[in-house]
């Protein structure tokens, strides 16, 4: 999931959130037991980690001009069977950095962390960006709206 350069250009001069990196991953955590049961059965061989910000070679291979937020590498669900045995398992890796640099506040953060998160599996079960826009735009609405 990205922001694209418009939108990262305004970020810039906004102050990123400060919140230390085990508070962050204990909201990950928290975005995770969010997800439905069903869903957390289906990617359970998916490492999902956390890191500062991307590589510039993961931006280079997205052709990202923006602000990379989360990333799912490997082979989508969607295309098991298909010559990819053997192949590297999938990860999906959320960026503390760029999410901490786009939310405004505490309820914000933890709603792009979770909108994040559900984005980068549903690439893992075959969802392309287009497909996506959508869906999670009713997701941080839907969100915004919880307590």
């Amino acid at each position: 999931m990205h922001f694209p350069v418009r939108t990262a250009f305004h970020f810039c001069y906004n102050s990123a959130m400060n919140i230390d990196d085990q508070k962050f991953d204990e909201l990950v955590d928290e975005a995770w037991d969010k997800i439905p049961p069903d869903f957390k059965e289906e990617v359970g061989n998916v490492g999902i980690v956390i890191e500062a910000e991307p590589t510039a070679e993961q931006l280079r291979r997205m052709k990202i001009k923006g602000l990379l937020l989360g990333l799912f590498e490997g082979v989508p669900k969607t295309a098991w069977g298909q010559g990819h045995s053997g192949s590297i398992p999938s990860k999906i890796t959320i960026f503390r950095k760029p999410i901490l640099l786009v939310s405004k506040d505490l309820k914000d953060l933890k709603i792009t962390i979770h909108v994040v998160l559900m984005h980068e599996i549903a690439h893992y079960f075959g969802y392309n960006d287009k497909d996506l826009f959508i869906m999670d735009k009713k997701m941080e609405d839907r969100l915004s709206k919880e307590d």
